[in-house]
């Protein structure tokens, strides 16, 4: 019995070291597949990037899924963050390609369509307050950078070794990163993140630098060392447009909870006629009337619809308006007497004056 024993257990051992085996000759299968030994250090590195650039991909393809339902509701444009995720996508193919097939033909329109999908995701970083928010959310605009995307790709396949392109490729890269690192820039000093702002404004400027400074000269020189021009920076910049990302998901949230204190039943061209009204330079006066009066609810409805429409931060506001929901429930509950009610109340209308003289008109 003994004896038995120990040679089941003989033989599992040797079932378990054949598995292994067969393991261990899958995976030099697949190394052999790519060829990833015969590869230089630089060329394996270049594969290692490519690969998180891909991830970058799903990640943020991820995001915008889950909050397509928001972005409708809340009727914001999330596009741009698709387009992001396609140019990380890009960056993991122009890596992918240089490494097994050496084409600048290839290389340049990847790295035009890159410097258009920038273009093209302006509208998401977009605060719809400047002339440039107007433009860049403009159907014209998306549709002339689709125009001039294929009028790329038609003119790198006619235009086989001319040197121009090479400096219109950077010409592109240049504008689009230019475009780019403005608007977030923007918003993350607008939202108070100015530590978070000052490190992008350090990382734009040496992206930037690397475009125009190359070491081997502006003629192919990004796709001489692309580790350190194209894919290597690529994943700092989508570590900002991360930290962007939740920032924004979280006013997304935000927002759809602002509903809640906004009157149902108007029509777009009501909403719009109201924004009108409450962009006017008197409208500040016509606040502090109504909080003189007492009519705090409109005031806050009012000032949410304004910072909806210029898409401010509206924390602040709902953590007034969610004091002042309270209160008026304990109010009619009767956990709280008429004099604490009031005195809450007058809390409330102080935090409203305040963010009245502070706003923008």
């Amino acid at each position: 019995m003994v004896r038995v024993t120990l040679h089941s257990h003989h033989i599992s051992l040797y079932q378990g070291f054949e598995n292994a085996q067969l393991e261990i000759i899958d995976m030099q299968a697949i190394l052999d597949f790519f060829n990833i030994n015969g590869l230089s250090s630089d060329m394996k590195n270049r594969l290692v990037l490519s690969s998180f650039c891909l991830l970058i991909f799903f990640i943020l393809i991820y995001f915008w899924a889950i909050s397509r339902s928001k972005i409708k509701a809340n009727n914001k444009d999330g596009n741009g963050l698709v387009y992001l995720s396609i140019a990380n996508l890009l960056y993991f193919l122009i890596g992918v390609i240089s490494v097994y097939f050496s084409n600048q033909q290839t290389y340049l329109i990847i790295s035009g369509l890159i410097s258009m999908c920038y273009l093209w995701s302006l509208s998401y970083f977009s605060l719809g307050t400047s002339v440039v928010d107007k433009i860049v959310t403009n159907v014209y605009w998306k549709n002339g950078v689709m125009y001039a995307g294929l009028a790329w790709i038609i003119a790198i396949s006619v235009a086989n070794g001319l040197q121009l392109v090479y400096y219109l490729d950077i010409a592109f890269s240049v504008l689009a990163l230019l475009f780019l690192g403005t608007l977030i820039i923007r918003y993350f000093i607008r939202r108070g993140l100015n530590f978070i702002a000052l490190i992008t404004v350090g990382y734009f400027s040496i992206f930037i630098l690397l475009q125009i400074h190359q070491p081997d000269g502006l003629i192919e020189g990004k796709f001489v060392h692309m580790n350190s021009i194209i894919i290597g920076p690529a994943l700092p910049l989508s570590v900002i447009v991360l930290a962007y990302t939740f920032n924004w998901i979280n006013e997304l949230n935000f927002y759809e909870l602002s509903n809640i204190w906004i009157s149902d039943g108007q029509t777009v061209e009501e909403k719009k006629d109201a924004y009108a009204k409450l962009t006017t330079s008197a409208n500040r006066t016509t606040w502090l009337e109504k909080i003189a009066d007492d009519d705090l609810e409109k005031v806050i409805e009012e000032m949410i619809i304004l910072k909806k429409h210029r898409n401010e931060n509206i924390e602040t506001l709902l953590s007034i308006a969610s004091q002042n929901t309270r209160n008026n429930n304990n109010q009619l509950k009767g956990i709280i007497s008429y004099e604490e009610y009031q005195l809450n109340r007058n809390k409330v209308s102080n935090s409203l004056i305040s963010l009245t003289k502070n706003s923008e008109h």
